[in-house]
């Protein structure tokens, strides 16, 4: 059977055999009764019974590793995969990224899974000159503080698009936090949000909330060639923060107890040199936590730690999101000792997108200026309904884009008196591979 004949494929450099395979491979692994589960909440269902590019790409990147971790060790695969499957979503989570750090790694290395149950470190890895690795593979995921600043500015959207609904204007709406905020800062920005929305009338007002917060808000316009939809209410929304006073602590408390589980089970000897493989979402500040490593590092000589090796999973789009691609940015904290143990650092392939030493970057473009977001934690989300175009001869037409990451176009197409929308099949988040 194809599994790509109803998907969006544009893996043209791939053979197809080659992506059937890896698409096979996860099919015999996990079923497909299981994968094609329509009520299925987990990422691996999810992805795939998506069809759009992205999922494809990275149900091949899986499929690959699946491949890869099968030759490596079918025993170690088999234990990953019941973790993949299991109710806890940290388990699952863990257990796909270290079935693809196998995958990214064992093209270039020999990689040798761990015994089951083996304490302390996760896979093996030696170089074609000889250097051996003894990695602890770890995810770091979005903070508490993270979660809860998304959830809220969610809460905050809401707010403000009801109030839009009330004035009947399209707007687009920039809120920045002085510093992080408590549960009092947010309930005064709820208090303001719908006011805010519920009386614009088009003009442009930058106004400060008692020195916690400072809001932008200005009208939303439509490209040249564009007619936004009047029965709906279009807007962008993004809020950001500085990082919680708790950010670095929890890092690093995670970090330690990292190398505290690898120095009591990994012999501190010269032929095996102690490595921790990171994995962060596309959210966290790639430049910010490698330079916590580095000094956690740095103080702390007697450690068994030699590096950690960071890679940040993105899609990458350039400025008028015309294109994207999937991006691994990889960077490197390392001890003193590290080059003198390792004459052949630690190389990583990707089967799609590229390993790249240019982290990503959230920047804000609009008419109150151009701002580098970093070291923030950022919400961004935004509707914007474009009414379809006559050809004057009864045809009509529409471009659905992207104006940002998570800022869409969503088509209007009125057809004998009825609205119908059409919506781009986007696929933003990496849900597998970089969630």
């Amino acid at each position: 059977m194809s599994y790509l004949k109803k998907r969006q494929n544009l893996l043209s450099d791939c053979p197809i055999q080659e992506v059937e395979e890896a698409f096979s491979r996860i099919a015999h692994h996990f079923g497909d009764a299981w994968l094609e589960k329509e009520s299925g909440t987990h990422a691996l269902q999810i992805l795939w019974n998506r069809r759009d590019a992205l999922s494809t790409n990275e149900l091949f990147t899986f499929g690959k590793s699946l491949i890869a971790a099968e030759s490596a060790s079918s025993n170690w695969l088999k234990g990953q995969i019941k973790l993949v499957r299991g109710k806890d979503e940290n388990n699952q989570k863990g257990a796909v990224f270290e079935i693809l750090a196998v995958g990214y790694t064992a093209s270039r290395q020999s990689v040798i899974p761990a015994p089951a149950n083996q304490p302390g470190y996760d896979i093996d890895i030696e170089t074609q000159k000889g250097t051996r690795y003894r990695a602890s593979l770890k995810r770091y995921s979005q903070s508490l503080h993270e979660k809860l600043f998304l959830k809220k500015s969610a809460h905050a959207e809401d707010k403000f698009i009801d109030g839009l609904k009330r004035s009947g204007y399209n707007a687009l709406l920039y809120i920045e936090a002085k510093e992080y905020p408590d549960e009092a800062d947010w309930q005064l920005l709820y208090q303001v949000m719908y006011q805010l929305g519920s009386t614009f009338k088009g003009s442009k007002q930058i106004i400060e909330i008692r020195s916690r917060w400072l809001v932008g808000l200005l009208p939303l316009a439509p490209e040249p060639n564009e007619i936004f939809s009047t029965d709906h209410i279009s807007h962008s929304f993004i809020c950001s923060s500085p990082y919680h006073n708790n950010e670095q602590n929890n890092f690093l408390s995670k970090l330690e107890s990292a190398v505290s589980n690898l120095e009591r089970h990994v012999a501190c000897n010269l032929e095996r040199v102690p490595i921790i493989i990171m994995q962060f979402p596309v959210t966290a500040s790639a430049s910010i936590l490698t330079s916590w490593a580095q000094e956690y590092l740095n103080s702390n000589k007697s450690s068994a730690l030699e590096a950690v090796f960071f890679l940040q999973p993105y899609n990458a789009s350039n400025t008028d999101m015309s294109s994207s691609h999937i991006a691994y940015f990889a960077s490197t904290a390392v001890s003193d000792s590290f080059h003198a143990r390792a004459n052949q650092r630690l190389e990583f392939e990707v089967p799609v997108g590229i390993v790249t030493t240019q982290p990503p970057k959230w920047r804000l473009i609009s008419d109150i200026g151009q701002q580098q977001l970093s070291a923030q934690y950022v919400y961004q989300q935004g509707k914007l309904y474009v009414l379809a175009s006559s050809d004057g001869a009864g045809s009509l037409s529409a471009h659905v884009t992207r104006k940002a990451p998570r800022i869409e176009t969503i088509a209007v197409f009125n057809l004998k008196g009825q609205n119908r929308m059409l919506r781009g099949r986007w696929g933003e988040q990496l849900s597998l591979i970089g969630g």
